[in-house]
């Protein structure tokens, strides 16, 4: 069964506004990719810069026909990039493969059986980029 938009009397399939290739119904998915093309800028931006890997694995994918909208995502699939943009409560870390912890603090090394850390906050890189959207 085709999937129909109805706005008033015009009733549009949106799998039509993906596959036109002239007129104006190939131009609401090409809007939708740019602004898309915006947001994913902007991520990568708030992003981070540490190693660079999480900004470059900002993506878009679509557009494509879901239930009877048209969609665009902007998404990265790095594992740990829920805890950046959503940020860590606080927690214990233990050694997995040795009997201490090391690492620098404060520019001295530290060696520790048990670091209680405070947790993170979250950059929120996704959910900050979405007002791109609207340029």
């Amino acid at each position: 069964m085709p999937i129909r938009v109805s706005l008033g009397d015009l009733v549009i399939d949106p799998r039509r506004l993906l596959s036109a290739t002239r007129g104006g119904s190939a131009g609401v998915a090409r809007d939708m990719v740019r602004r898309a093309t915006n947001v994913q800028g902007e991520a990568r931006k708030l992003a981070g810069r540490k190693t660079g890997k999480l900004a470059a694995s900002i993506v878009k994918r679509g557009p494509e026909v879901v239930g009877d909208s048209i969609v665009v995502y902007v998404v990265t699939s790095l594992d740990y990039a829920k805890y950046v943009h959503d940020g860590t409560p606080a927690h214990i870390i233990r050694p997995r493969s040795r009997r201490v912890l090391r690492f620098a603090s404060g520019g001295r090394t530290v060696f520790a059986r048990i670091v209680h850390h405070p947790g993170t906050s979250g950059k929120k890189f996704l959910t900050r980029a979405l007002p791109a959207a609207r340029n």
